[in-house]
């Protein structure tokens, strides 16, 4: 699922998709880490980065409210 030449922001937008379209909801934060070898502290700078980028869209306090723009 995740491509080695793929960038850090597209493998983590790949897996919110995939994981989106399989279980219905969006990952959590440390599955989100886990899968990309991160730590959940870079896994979350990056999810918030992909938010600002406009690339996924957040939900406010929402624990699992991650999905694709």
């Amino acid at each position: 699922m995740l491509s080695a030449g793929a960038s850090l922001k597209q493998q983590a937008l790949d897996f919110i998709s995939h994981y989106i379209l399989e279980h219905g909801r969006s990952p959590a934060m440390r599955q989100i880490a886990l899968v990309l070898a991160f730590s959940d502290k870079r896994a979350k700078a990056l999810v918030k980065k992909l938010a600002f980028e406009k690339m996924i869209e957040r939900g406010r306090r929402a624990a699992r409210g991650t999905s694709p723009a």
